[in-house]
């Protein structure tokens, strides 16, 4: 009953630290919601605790909608930055080609009106956004943006906005 009773204040003692702390955390791959407050660290240890939080309490849904708990309009970049690191053979195969599924997924990440149309923008920029080698999921995320930006004919998506 002892130990008990100090977990419980354990966990209210770590709650309620969780939401004094500043909503604009850097919360890796562990994702929005609680878990990215209470575990802040980029590494892989600390995500596996900040995903595991976040499918517990089930709050990264409400933090979504609400825009709370580091759901903000950013987490789209950083959704489609993430995407974009666990899939890049794929993406670059399916972009070569013009077409896949990890490319219809990430139209969907990115909220675009048309995945095929956002297939062949970046079919017809392949070079340009994939032809540095090492590049940085971010800075091909940066170039997919420029270029669809730049094709008159390419889908709008709303994460681009």
């Amino acid at each position: 009953m002892k130990n008990t009773r100090k977990y419980q204040y354990a966990c209210l003692a770590i709650l309620a630290g969780a939401f004094s702390v500043s909503a604009h955390a850097n919360y890796g791959m562990g994702g929005c919601g609680l878990g990215s407050i209470i575990f802040r660290d980029n590494n892989g240890f600390e995500q596996v605790f900040a995903v595991t939080t976040n499918s517990i309490y089930s709050n990264h849904t409400s933090g979504m909608t609400s825009g709370t708990s580091n759901c903000t309009e950013n987490s789209g970049r950083v959704a489609a930055e993430t995407f974009i690191t666990i899939n890049r053979v794929a993406l670059e195969k399916e972009a070569a080609r013009g077409d896949g599924e990890s490319m219809n997924t990430l139209a969907q990440v990115l909220k675009c009106d048309n995945a095929a149309a956002f297939s062949s923008a970046v079919n017809g920029s392949f070079q340009e956004i994939f032809g540095e080698p090492g590049a940085r999921s971010q800075e091909v995320l940066q170039k997919m943006e420029s270029a669809l930006k730049s094709n008159t004919v390419a889908t709008k998506c709303a994460v681009f906005s």
